[in-house]
């Protein structure tokens, strides 16, 4: 019929376009990619990218009598790891089973699969009769494998070697040749050398102990400033006698034992003409108790912290670690003590205010919070501003020393005391604040330690409703910059 659109000619080219189109797309971002990848792994000594290495050994037996084998399992095969790149787990098999420094396995299978030879010498070109003889010169040939140097990993099932001959002359790399290609001779970058020259303190788990923090429900410390106790209940640290304890410290001072690392592991020679500086007992949540002791030797002053020891109830091992840990953790009992006036939980809760002193008459001053506004007894509303600022002063850290008996100033009586209650109208704080010799002190009222009393940061002290309007007045402005005749 005249006239009728021919549509063969445009679904042809468009077809053709679509083939061309999808080839484009396969070759740029399929082929394209792998065969880069494989152009990139035959320039590599060991091209060992995406593979699972479930198991790795390094041997050196080039010194008689000396055979030194570090051996390593993978514990992620299972969870489809332990390749290049992977965040794996491994254990130290050989020469003695332990955790292994997951980070310097996974660093050194990284660092041999990214060497790339200096130099290759390729024998297939020789004779066959001769290449024993060529091997021999690099230290390569049969003999010289079975009393040399060799990485051993299980790669996706199979094992295969890699030795390690002579030093390269000029590039002052190692000659190396790969069990699946004896044909071939590679050298290895100099810097590379290194990697095989590591000891056992290296490969194994720095950690000293194998428990996390999380676990520790209590400890007791015994050094240089005293005997501190602690225990854990519902997220909360107690002290003996049943005063609260800092979450914050107690917390820093569990994890500082919990993840010592070693920088050594010594023989328990060492400890000879040592001396027991510090003590610390552990209770681990299945009722374990782990003691935990600081050996120091050679200590001169603080010039010389000389060499620190740790050994444990549960291990039969030493370990040094960096000398100046003993003066970080060898605390006083009070440095676990809850250095705040009030807790957050109180701040928050509280609803109720009331101030009493001898210069603000006979009447105390009380606020209690109704619809997010703070208003007194009239129904007069208070300067939100002050309100907070004075919580939020309370509520930090702000115990600068306890005190007790004789060293408690006077003045006490003619100090400010302060309730904080609930809603409910439940008393949760009751302090006295007071001044003397230009310094603040305060006490608890409600305190397990009646006899006891605080020195005080000094900076609060503007923060105290001194004065019975304190609370009604605007906050005083900050001070305008000075402003020179030049405008600076």
């Amino acid at each position: 019929m005249a006239g009728r659109p021919n549509w063969k000619l445009p679904l042809a080219l468009s077809a053709a376009l679509f083939v061309i189109g999808s080839f484009v797309y396969w070759n740029e971002f399929t082929r394209k990619p792998k065969v880069e990848e494989r152009e990139e792994n035959q320039k590599k000594v060991f091209p060992i990218q995406g593979k699972t290495i479930s198991t790795l050994k390094l041997v050196d037996e080039r010194f008689p009598g000396l055979h030194r084998v570090f051996e390593f399992k993978c514990l992620d095969v299972d969870k489809k790891l332990c390749k290049v790149g992977d965040n794996s787990r491994w254990e130290l098999i050989a020469p003695l089973k332990f955790k292994a420094d997951d980070s310097s396995v996974n660093g050194f299978l990284s660092s041999l699969n990214n060497v790339q030879p200096v130099e290759t010498v390729d024998l297939i070109e020789d004779p066959a009769e001769k290449r024993p003889a060529l091997l021999a010169q690099y230290k390569l040939d049969e003999a010289s494998r079975k009393s040399g140097r060799r990485v051993e990993m299980t790669i996706d099932g199979q094992v295969k070697s890699a030795w390690f001959g002579d030093t390269h002359p000029i590039h002052e790399g190692l000659f190396v040749v790969l069990s699946d290609n004896l044909d071939k001779v590679f050298v290895t970058p100099s810097y590379f050398t290194m990697n095989l020259e590591k000891d056992l303190a290296y490969w194994r788990d720095k950690k000293v102990f194998p428990i996390n923090a999380s676990e520790v429900v209590g400890f007791r410390l015994t050094g240089t400033k005293g005997t501190a106790r602690l225990v854990r209940k519902d997220g909360e640290w107690t002290l003996d006698g049943g005063l609260a304890g800092d979450i914050e410290n107690v917390d820093a001072f569990v994890t500082s034992i919990t993840y010592l690392t070693a920088k050594s592991f010594p023989d328990r020679k060492v400890l000879q003409g040592s001396k027991a500086g510090l003590t610390v007992d552990l209770e681990i949540a299945d009722n374990k108790t782990v003691k935990v002791t600081f050996h120091r030797k050679g200590y001169k002053g603080p010039a010389d912290l000389g060499t620190l020891y740790v050994t444990a109830s549960n291990l039969d091992l030493v370990y040094e670690v960096d000398p100046s840990t003993l003066g970080r953790l060898d605390k006083a009992p009070g440095d676990f003590r809850l250095s705040k006036l009030i807790t957050s939980l109180d701040r928050y809760g509280a609803k109720r205010i009331e101030v009493s002193a001898p210069t603000l008459g006979q009447n105390p001053v009380v606020l209690e919070q109704k619809q997010a506004k703070w208003l007194d007894s009239s129904g007069k509303d208070a300067n939100n501003e002050r309100v907070q600022a004075f919580l939020d002063k309370l509520s930090g850290n702000r115990i600068q020393e306890f005190l007790s008996g004789a060293k408690i100033p006077t003045g006490e009586k003619q100090g400010m005391t302060v309730k904080l209650a609930t809603e409910g109208g439940e008393h949760k704080r009751e302090i006295v604040f007071w001044r003397a010799s230009n310094l603040l002190y305060a006490r608890d009222l409600l305190s397990k330690r009646p006899d006891e009393a605080f020195r005080v940061d000094s900076s609060i002290a503007d923060t105290l409703p001194w004065e019975r309007d304190w609370f009604f007045s605007a906050p005083a402005p900050a001070p305008s910059p000075q402003v020179d005749a030049h405008g600076h």
